[in-house]
């Protein structure tokens, strides 16, 4: 069986950091990516690089999917709840990750933009919480990035930066106004906590089905890794807690595809300690057991993506590599 492990921000995504410069050791991590076939591929960021592997587009669509909504015909966008604080003269978005929205108040919000723009044709299905998705009537934020990309950077513009429709950005103003004074935010405002004064237009197309299946099985938390799994044929399974549990549960054939997201989170919000102590975690939870497990003929393969904002690191690696000691380890950084 190979493996395949898709961990975007592995390479601290800031060059002149301290954690760039000195992460810290991981051995059997620095031995997969030193004694691997490595190879540098262009990619726009993580959600790029499933469409690519699976060659499909719409990315809303396909998450959706694994939302358990029907995308049928419509042209879907992400419209995922977020919190923009003014920070001098810029302004930063802050997605789930920083802040709590439980369920009622997600539909309150939704409810409340449905009744002003239901009239011209516009749709907010909150199916997850921190997770929205808008049907529209015209196609619009095909080209926008993901929260995931902005959160935690300051923006010169309102949600939807990057788009190329214009109306993109009228949405996003008109949405805020909606937003601005609602009891839910005033309610969370009065707690202390941020307000979900926007939402955050992306990933906009139709459902188009894969016309690949590069991978048998898909394990992850991601949705558009989800939905392309399933529009592709290919199961959808959980995460386990580490490599040892995936190991006792995973078939021996095929090709299988696994999704770490632990380290997009403080990496966009440049938290370094927590980048670390969850590098480290993997280094301990699944890069040494696997290691382990490729020595000991358990697998035939493990492929790493590090997967960054502009291109990814892709390193193959068999029991057969792992004897090529004359290819030292380097740091991590090393590789940024």
């Amino acid at each position: 069986m190979n493996v395949h492990l898709a961990v975007p921000d592995l390479l601290w995504p800031d060059r002149d950091s301290r954690a760039a410069a000195d992460p810290g050791r991981f051995a059997a991590l620095e031995m997969l990516l030193a004694r691997g076939r490595r190879a540098s591929t262009p990619v726009g960021g993580f959600e790029q690089w499933l469409l690519a592997a699976w060659k499909t587009t719409g990315p809303a669509s396909h998450a959706l999917v694994a939302d358990g909504g029907v995308p049928g015909d419509g042209w879907w966008l992400r419209a995922d709840p977020c919190s923009l604080r003014l920070n001098r003269e810029t302004v930063v978005p802050l997605d789930a990750a920083m802040f709590e929205l439980p369920r009622t108040e997600a539909d309150a919000l939704a409810g409340h933009l449905n009744r002003h723009l239901g009239e011209r044709g516009l749709a907010f299905h909150p199916l997850q919480p921190e997770r929205w998705y808008l049907r529209a009537e015209a196609p619009l934020g095909e080209h926008a990035p993901p929260l995931a990309v902005a959160r935690g950077k300051a923006i010169g513009v309102h949600p939807g930066a990057g788009a190329e429709e214009a109306r993109l950005h009228a949405l996003a103003n008109e949405i805020q106004m909606l937003l601005h004074d609602h009891p839910v935010n005033e309610a969370r405002e009065g707690r202390g906590e941020p307000p979900i004064n926007a939402v955050w237009l992306w990933g906009g197309g139709r459902l188009e089905r894969p016309t690949v299946r590069p991978f048998q099985r898909v394990r992850g938390q991601d949705p558009l890794a989800a939905g392309l799994a399933l529009g592709s044929g290919a199961a959808v399974l959980p995460l386990p807690e580490d490599a040892a549990r995936w190991l006792r549960a995973s078939g021996n054939e095929g090709v299988e595809l696994i999704v770490i997201d632990a380290l997009r989170a403080p990496a966009a919000y440049g938290d370094e300690a927590t980048w670390r102590e969850r590098v480290a975690g993997l280094e301990r939870d699944w890069f040494a057991p696997l290691a382990r497990a490729l020595r000991q003929g358990r697998i035939g393969m493990v492929t790493l993506h590090a997967i960054g904002a502009a291109s990814a690191l892709d390193v193959e690696t068999t029991r057969q590599d792992l004897r090529y000691f004359w290819r030292r380890l380097r740091p991590l950084a090393s590789y940024a």
